[in-house]
């Protein structure tokens, strides 16, 4: 699993439920925020008002269209420093190609 770091990089975040373990996991984070930041009632920046709320946020309009990468650029500089964005799969890979497991193939 992964995601976008403040600086706008994707990092790769181990999955331990994808493994079998012995040894029950450790240092786990659950990152707790909304789908989007756009609904908030703010006069200012709805971003950095929702960041003062929560660490992470789902960016639901991927799923619909890829932003500009001058749009992603704004996101991390508006964010603060250890802000999490989870970007949505985009509908054309989960919907329209039908993607499925591995396995299911």
């Amino acid at each position: 699993m992964g995601g976008f770091d403040c600086q706008g990089r994707w990092t790769e975040q181990e999955d331990s439920d994808a493994r079998p373990s012995q040894e029950a996991p450790r240092n786990r984070v659950i990152h707790i925020g909304a789908g989007g930041w756009d609904y908030l009632a703010s006069r200012s920046d709805r971003l950095r008002a929702y960041a003062r709320l929560f660490d992470f946020a789902e960016v639901n309009s991927t799923f619909y269209h890829l932003p500009r990468l001058s749009t992603v650029r704004s996101w991390r500089r508006r964010a603060p420093p250890g802000f999490t964005f989870a970007v949505k799969c985009n509908r054309r890979a989960t919907h329209d190609l039908s993607l499925r497991a591995e396995e299911e193939t």
